[in-house]
């Protein structure tokens, strides 16, 4: 990931007054959602994004086959046995993704899951700001931004 992408999300971070860390949290999640649903991972997807230098890590767990029909979660056995000398199949063998291994539709599912997971985050600020609240009459104005119109 370059700096200019990080600059974008400190500037994400600041205009939705969303703590930096959850935004990279959440980009982190919708990253490894869209990949997962892309390839149609059955194992686990992880991203990590480093917030100084940018750089960016996933990995996927492959499962273990015999005869190998999909690169993207699939491992077979013999390679898995290179990394595991006691790999069985069925079992599922941590593997680095490469960044460009995220797809145009990767993309475009993780732009929809990205914005999911920030209106959800800006819903949870909105719960907590007004907590405290409960009971109380208040005076506020709706804007189209915050109704969703």
């Amino acid at each position: 990931m370059e700096r200019e992408i990080l600059q974008g999300l400190n500037v994400v971070a600041q205009e939705r007054d969303i703590p930096l860390e959850e935004l990279l949290r959440e980009v982190e999640e919708a990253m490894a959602a869209a990949y997962k649903r892309h390839v149609g991972a059955i194992g686990e997807v992880t991203v990590r994004i480093d917030p100084v230098r940018g750089g960016m890590h996933a990995v996927v767990e492959k499962e273990v086959v015999g005869q190998v029909t999909n690169n993207f979660i699939q491992l077979g056995i013999t390679d898995a046995r290179r990394l595991n000398p006691e790999a069985q199949v069925g079992d599922f063998i941590p593997m680095e993704i490469s960044p460009e291994s995220f797809t145009r539709i990767a993309a475009s599912t993780f732009k929809q899951v990205l914005q999911q997971k920030l209106r959800e985050a800006e819903r949870r600020r909105t719960e907590e700001e007004f907590r405290d609240r409960i009971g109380e009459v208040v005076s506020a104005t709706a804007s189209p931004e915050t109704t969703g119109a």
